[in-house]
């Protein structure tokens, strides 16, 4: 079915235009949902809050 679809002019012309719209939607998915929030402390993408910091204590 995917060999059809490459070779199908129109078919692969949709999946074409409907690649960055997926990509995006599965990217916010990874970055948002609950559920990959472990993958997300694996990599190191998860930001630390910052307690105390003396910047902080200095502007108050």
């Amino acid at each position: 079915m995917l060999a059809h679809m490459l070779l199908s002019g129109e078919m692969s012309r949709m999946l074409l235009l409907a690649g960055p719209a997926v990509a995006v939607a599965v990217a916010l998915i990874l970055d948002r949902h609950p559920l990959f929030t472990p993958l997300r402390q694996l990599l190191g993408l998860v930001a630390k809050p910052e307690l105390d910091s003396p910047d902080s204590a200095q502007n108050s």
